[in-house]
């Protein structure tokens, strides 16, 4: 991975951690934008991860929310309830899928095969 991707990946993992304690609080982005002394365009593109955050908002922002700053690093946690939520999807799919696919010519069904195994191989290098 380049390192611009990275960073993007990281400015949009910030902005949604700061975006959903931010909510969590019942907080405008005004309120917030001004407790931490920028415009409220800026916090949205912030929170959209379309710009980076500074060391200084990044501090700011922890003793605001009273969490460590780690917090807004890290990836979110995934849920029990998000968990059982995509298994649920993804047996609907499995079924709307061999719904389409169970009549498929063997050449047709070894083509979509192999495309879905490039997909799987480009999203797991992610």
């Amino acid at each position: 991975m380049n390192k611009r991707y990275i960073k993007a990946r990281l400015d949009r993992t910030i902005g949604k951690n700061i975006s959903n304690e931010r909510k969590s609080r019942n907080m405008t982005r005004d309120e917030l934008a001004t407790l931490i002394k920028v415009s409220v365009g800026q916090l949205g593109l912030i929170e959209r991860g379309e710009r980076g955050v500074t060391a200084v908002n990044l501090s700011m922002l922890s003793n605001i929310f009273d969490i460590p700053v780690d917090s807004l690093l890290a990836s979110p946690q995934v849920t029990v309830s998000g968990i059982e939520d995509c298994e649920t999807n993804a047996q609907k799919n499995h079924k709307k899928l061999h719904a389409l696919t169970h009549r498929l010519p063997d050449a047709e069904m070894a083509l979509l095969i192999h495309i879905a195994r490039g997909i799987l191989e480009t999203i797991c290098k992610e």
